[in-house]
């Protein structure tokens, strides 16, 4: 269910996979739903919030620069909840060897 109380958060790219994501935003706008994009300058005006990337940086590079953002998301909500982010509840059971 898509709506303006719970965001969508999105990557949008250049190049091909930003043009290929381009009708599912266009859709996304139309029901309301409150479009947080990680992307270039124009992206970002036309959603409700967003992260704008440089401009001209190489598309092998993008990746890089798209994630930053949200590690930073995360970081900032586990904070927010009160929570340690540097102890993440399951790492335990991942790490634990026998």
């Amino acid at each position: 269910m898509v709506d303006n109380v719970s965001p969508v958060i999105a990557i949008v790219p250049d190049g091909k996979g930003g043009e290929a994501l381009q009708p599912v935003l266009d859709r996304l706008r139309g029901r309301g739903a409150d479009l947080v994009v990680i992307g270039q300058q124009a992206q970002v005006d036309a959603a409700s919030a967003g992260f704008a990337l440089p401009a001209g940086v190489p598309e092998e590079v993008q990746t890089i620069l798209e994630i930053l953002p949200l590690q930073q998301l995360a970081y900032e909500v586990t904070i927010a909840r009160g929570q340690d982010p540097d102890a993440p509840r399951a790492l335990a059971k991942v790490t634990e060897t026998h």
